[in-house]
């Protein structure tokens, strides 16, 4: 699984994009899936985008933190977690078209409920989301410092990670040298 961690950026970059698109493409030309659904292709570059994206995250902090106690015994059990809160949320929020049709045919106080829980939900997720880039940045800033970080410390990173598509050319290319340094 550290594959991902040793991959270069634009072999990344085209294995969260591009190559689930040539896959989608490939199937619906082999079943002529034309008029089926026209968001299927987006949900499916979607879901292996957003599952790379993660495991990507996760694979940092867990092989950085491993020899290093970058980060607490506590914030890796909440990150877990939380992780698996925002996987359920990604693929939940993918497929919410065909989810909030049904929630709105329900009567009104369920509907009220459910829309209730949905925004619990939501802010639970949005917290996953800051969370998972804060662990990430901190531990791939201290991996290259060495030493006890501030939060200003590592804004850059949390931008880098959070625009991950631009990010990913100059954090792959730390976490190779990283990686190189001291793992292997």
């Amino acid at each position: 699984m550290n594959l991902i961690l040793r991959l270069l950026n634009w072999q990344l970059l085209a294995g969260m994009t591009l190559i689930p698109l040539m896959i989608t493409l490939s199937i619906f030309q082999v079943f002529n899936i034309e008029s089926h659904d026209s968001n299927a292709l987006f949900r499916v570059v979607s879901i292996v985008y957003f599952f790379t994206y993660v495991a990507w995250n996760h694979r940092i902090i867990k092989v950085f933190n491993k020899e290093n106690e970058i980060l607490t015994e506590k914030q890796l059990k909440r990150l877990g977690w939380l992780l698996v809160v925002l996987s359920v949320m990604g693929v939940f929020m993918i497929f919410s078209r065909e989810l909030s049709v049904f929630a709105w045919s329900l009567p009104s106080p369920v509907s009220i409920a459910a829309s209730m829980v949905m925004f619990i939900a939501m802010f639970l997720s949005f917290y996953a989301y800051i969370f998972m880039i804060y662990c990430t940045a901190k531990t791939l800033k201290w991996m290259q410092l060495k030493e006890n970080l501030r939060t200003a410390d590592i804004v850059i990173e949390m931008i880098a990670i959070y625009f991950f598509p631009i990010g990913v050319w100059w954090l792959q290319n730390k976490v190779n040298r990283l990686y190189r340094e001291n793992i292997d």
